[in-house]
């Protein structure tokens, strides 16, 4: 599991066993017992996730790859969040590049260089937000193809959960269809 080292005091990470801890841009083995310190926050891996020798741009693409393939807890994303650059003006984004922004990771979804007027939370088309497995979002009218909903999709639309039924769905889950062809409802 990856986790924040010591939420509390910034920058200190104790361990009780064998784990890689990333400080900015080292890559840390630390020992049983061992204390890193740092002005800048600490994320902990388990010993297995890395080889041996890794920097911490490696680890970062390391640590993207279960971030894509949603493999992480909403805790772990968390814990991991202050490795991603944070989004600002003039940066060149490539798609699935993961940026750190209002304390939510996004995911790039279309190439451009960002601009002051394109937080990611306000642009659909170029950012999403990086959810894990576990995490049901709140339902988003989709711009297009980009962010449509898949078929087993599952979102959150006026205190129910709902499940696509189609790919590329863009209609609204509870809708005025007296029975919706297009979503499921799970819970409610």
């Amino acid at each position: 599991m990856i986790t924040k080292a010591n939420k509390n005091i910034k920058g200190q990470s104790e361990s009780t066993g064998e784990k890689w801890r990333i400080v900015g841009d080292e890559v840390i083995k630390g020992e049983a017992g061992s204390v890193t310190f740092s002005e800048q926050d600490i994320a902990e891996l388990p010993i297995d996730t890395l080889p041996d020798e890794c920097t911490a741009e490696q680890a970062r693409e390391v640590i993207k790859g279960f971030i894509l393939a949603e493999d992480l807890t909403q805790d772990e994303i968390e814990a991991i969040s202050g490795l991603y650059p944070t989004w600002g003006v003039g940066i060149p984004c490539s798609v699935d590049d993961i940026y750190s922004w209002n304390n939510t990771l996004y995911k790039v979804i279309q190439a451009h260089i960002s601009q002051s007027d394109w937080e990611p939370q306000n642009v659909p088309a170029l950012f999403v937000i990086t959810y894990t497995a576990n995490v049901i979002p709140d339902w988003v009218q989709p711009t297009g193809a980009h962010d449509a909903y898949q078929i087993g999709g599952k979102v959150r639309f006026n205190g129910k959960i709902y499940e696509s039924k189609i790919n590329a769905n863009v209609t609204v889950p509870d809708g005025d269809i007296p029975y919706n062809r297009y979503w499921k409802p799970i819970v409610g």
